[in-house]
């Protein structure tokens, strides 16, 4: 049993991303990797616990910038793989068994960090799909390979308008 470091999303095996400039929406700040869903107004605002849509990953560090400066934004498509950490509130039951592929479960967001909640089910915003290969049943805070379920995901058509 190892214990793993806490990641960012990242795409799975490096796969291309899919980058469009959205306008960003007043007093955001985010990391690189976290999810980012558009508001009403189409402008980028970064997803919080428990979120049920997203648009993409956060291209860039960002700290508040000037309300509808233009962000790098890749966009999440179906189908998509991501690496996402795996958490839970007690470190010792951030693991991921071999029964949890398949499963959806929710997001939860810490220190401009987005992870796979372990014991949430109730917005299902990531499907596990895997386990990355270095990675055992019995690892702390295992990454899990997942898609984001349509439902989920914003259409980049309806965002422009």
């Amino acid at each position: 049993m190892a214990t793993k470091t806490l990641g960012k999303i990242v795409r799975y095996g490096g796969a291309k991303s899919n980058p469009l400039y959205y306008p960003i929406a007043a007093t955001q700040t985010w990391k690189i990797g976290q999810l980012v869903y558009l508001d009403t107004s189409g402008r980028a605002t970064v997803c919080a616990d428990n979120g049920v849509l997203t648009i993409g990953l956060a291209m860039t560090d960002e700290a508040a910038p000037d309300t509808d400066t233009l962000v790098p934004i890749d966009v999440i498509l179906p189908g998509d793989r991501l690496v996402v950490s795996v958490y839970h509130a007690t470190a010792a039951s951030a693991l991921l068994p071999n029964s949890s592929v398949g499963d959806p479960f929710e997001l939860v967001v810490s220190s401009n960090k987005c992870y796979l909640d372990i014991a949430g089910y109730s917005t299902n915003m990531f499907k596990i799909i895997g386990r990355m290969p270095e990675d055992s049943a019995t690892d702390v805070y295992p990454r899990a390979i997942v898609t984001i379920p349509s439902a989920c995901l914003q259409s980049v058509d309806a965002a422009q308008g």
